[in-house]
């Protein structure tokens, strides 16, 4: 992540520069002139314990680097606000230096720094304890903290803190140490009144569950609650806080970026709460853009979106969203007057310093007005923040290295009787960009079924069909939802109907190929899959279930065949290097299986889609694994070892291989590691654990059957 230490390494370089001087004799000091600026505008980033690197609390750290200092402010680097001056209303702790006080330090660097008299110098800025705000009247944090790995693509984890609360209460504030700063990119708390997030949270191994999506969790009714570096302590409009009830579960979704080292992720919420009930409904409308699609190379894409607002109202906040080739985000309000009242504009966008932004005083919008949202982004190899160089093709996708283009907008009704006709507002808004009630609904249904919500999804994948009896996209969902569900005869028929009114449609024939397979019927469901190969050749799906066919039928060569058929259209992809290689190592062909194993277990899944970070780590796992027992089986068990416990640091409940790197730490006589997997055994969660008489039977080795004896209960 790129911060103030790229600029720092540069300015290093650069020794001492001068400034045209305005020929003023006046003599300026760090007592006199420099501290109040460096106070009011730095030091609640660069303090000890703060999210800056180092700290300017003093004369001498401020000193030692006016050079950098003078840099940083003159290119407008630092401080990091990126708001425009000019476009909108003025924001609540803006950082941005005036002229007057850029030219005042920079003359300063160029008198070589003069202290003058620091005893007559302000006192710096006290801050007491970790917090800003004082003591929180509630700190929660994690049961146990989240290993971050050390390698690998962005991490998105949820972590559930069950609310300690015994009666309602209303929070004012929320305060985020993230006591890891460059770990953690950005932080969003959400409440969850089901028991979704937890059950979410008890399948998976680990503090947390994984994914963007945040299941029945929502934010603070008409609230974003965040954290980015740099940002100041949330603090609810006047008369808005939002309420925490007994049984809330309050969700942190993470946004984690490995940084090469293993890091133990440990932050604190600080919530601070008033007796004071809410006395107005605050409100998000949200605006976006899924489809976003730029060709590499393109150093202008843009799109606009456009919402209707049938009442007054006030703006209080923005929280605009982009990432690495955003380059220029905007967004204003057409009056019924035809005048234009910007909201915000950013003509510089920085990913790395994202945030929301509320006003100072809130921007008021007569009945009839518009929203307007107009973003562009830079995907040419000028943009220096682009990701890719040389650069590639993006879409949208939750990655960081994909694109979005979201704008959250904080408004209070003016009328609180108005507050409904707000919300059908934003409903208004989802059907016409959706193209329709079906395709709105769909989506809905898509949404929740993403979060493992399947009834609430397939509700709403009904109702898209009620819309529109001939969509069959909706039906395909449908069914997909009733197979994950269980009611195989249902998704048949749901499967059926979605061929029926398209029936050259995938995702459908692949659903009934599982429904035969399932039912014994494999003949069937071979020549359903034969049929999309057919029209697809390059399909990875119905290439590997064939494969899979082939393998129940106890034909491998045929299984490898049809892999190795394709191999030219999928070289590239993880999963189907490790399927090819599983079968190869399977057929006793272990030098052939080899090579594949080692991609998977060392490439990333490349594909567009969200791939979660227990999908990534489940593949390179099992791909680690299954290396691990070819060297065993040749009795290398040094190499074997090494597999076996890079599956382990992967998938740290990856039951099979802790088992047999305990197994050949005992073979290589390595015992404080063989009793160290026999412990992390016995912790495994309660079903994944298997019984001494199981264990005993992985060996004959005499130490192995004593360990097992003496350490495993």
């Amino acid at each position: 992540m790129l911060r103030f230490f790229t600029v720092v390494i540069v300015a290093v370089s650069l020794g001492g520069f001068s400034h045209a001087s305005d020929g003023s004799n006046e003599v300026i000091t760090f007592a006199d002139h420099i501290a109040p600026i460096i106070y009011e505008n730095c030091a609640v980033c660069h303090r000890p314990g703060g999210v800056g690197p180092f700290s300017l609390l003093t004369f001498e750290d401020v000193r030692r680097r006016s050079v950098q200092i003078s840099e940083v402010i003159t290119s407008r680097f630092m401080p990091p606000w990126k708001p425009a001056e000019g476009f909108g209303p003025k924001f609540i702790g803006e950082r941005r230096l005036r002229e007057d006080e850029i030219e005042m330090i920079n003359r300063w660097v160029d008198l070589e720094a003069p202290p003058g008299d620091l005893n007559e110098a302000p006192p710096p800025p006290e801050f007491t304890g970790e917090w800003q705000l004082g003591e929180p009247d509630l700190i929660l944090e994690f049961a146990e903290p989240y290993a971050l790995p050390a390698e690998g693509m962005d991490i998105y984890r949820n972590f559930v803190i069950p609310a300690p609360v015994s009666r309602k209460r209303y929070v004012r504030a929320m305060e985020f140490l993230p006591r890891s700063n460059l770990a953690i990119h950005h932080a969003v708390l959400q409440i969850d009144r089901t028991p979704t997030s937890r059950e979410k949270d008890v399948a998976e191994p680990g503090p947390g569950y994984d994914g963007m999506g945040i299941g029945a969790a929502a934010p603070p009714a008409g609230q974003f609650v965040g954290w980015t570096p740099g940002q100041r302590p949330y603090q609810s409009y006047p008369d808005t806080a939002w309420t925490l009830q007994p049984g809330d579960d309050v969700v942190i979704q993470l946004h984690m970026l490995p940084r090469g080292k293993t890091e133990n992720v440990s932050p604190r919420i600080g919530l601070y709460f008033t007796d004071e009930p809410p006395t107005r409904s605050s409100f998000v409308l949200q605006m976006r853009n899924y489809e976003i699609d730029i060709p590499a190379g393109e150093t202008d894409y843009r799109f606009e979106e456009v919402m209707n607002i049938p009442v007054e109202i006030e703006v209080i906040g923005v929280y605009p969203h982009a990432h690495y080739i955003g380059k220029d985000l905007g967004a204003y309000a057409i009056f019924p007057d035809g005048s234009k009242h910007w909201l915000f504009r950013i003509p510089d966008w920085d990913f790395n310093w994202q945030s929301d932004y509320r006003y100072v005083e809130p921007l008021r919008l007569p009945a009839g007005s518009t929203l307007h949202m107009e973003y562009s982004y830079d995907n040419s190899s000028d943009n220096f923040r682009n990701p890719n160089q040389p650069p590639q093709r993006i879409v949208s996708g939750w990655r960081s290295v994909d694109e979005m283009g979201e704008l959250s907008i904080q408004v209070l009704p003016v009328k609180e009787t108005d507050l409904e006709a707000l919300k059908q507002a934003q409903i208004d808004y989802e059907v016409e960009r959706a193209g329709g009630l079906s395709r709105y609904t769909y989506n809905l249904g898509s949404y929740f079924e993403r979060q493992g919500l399947l009834e609430k999804a397939g509700s709403y994948y009904r109702e898209s069909i009620q819309h529109d009896p001939e969509f069959a996209s909706g039906h395909f969902k449908l069914g997909h939802v009733l197979e994950r569900q269980g009611d195989t005869f249902a998704a048949e028929k749901s499967y059926l109907s979605a061929l029926e009114h398209r029936s050259e449609l995938i995702p459908p024939r692949l659903g009934l190929a599982r429904i035969y397979v399932q039912r014994g019927r494999k003949a069937e469901a071979m020549k359903t899959l034969q049929q999309v190969l057919a029209w697809e050749d390059f399909h990875y799906e119905a290439r590997a279930y064939i494969a899979r066919i082939h393998e129940s039928n106890d034909d491998l060569d045929q299984a490898i065949d049809i892999l190795e058929q394709g191999i030219s259209y999928h070289q590239d992809n993880p999963y189907f290097r490790l399927e090819l290689g599983k079968l190869l190592f399977k057929s006793g062909d272990h030098e052939k299986a080899v090579p594949h194993l080692k991609f998977a277990s060392e490439n990333e899944v490349t594909s567009n889609e969200p791939v979660s970070q227990r999908d990534a780590s489940v593949l390179k796992s099992e791909a680690l694994f299954s290396l691990g027992v070819i060297f065993m089986k040749s009795e290398e068990y040094l190499s074997a070892q090494s597999y076996f416990s890079g599956a382990v640091d992967v998938m740290p409940h990856h039951q099979q291989a802790l088992i047999a790197s305990a197994v050949v730490a005992t073979e290589a006589e390595d015992i404080a590691l063989a009793e160290l997997r026999i412990e992390q055994i016995r912790n495994l969660p309660e079903g994944r654990r298997p019984s001494k008489r199981v264990l005993a039977r992985y060996s004959a080795n005499e130490k192995w059957k004593s360990i097992i004896n003496e350490r495993y209960e």
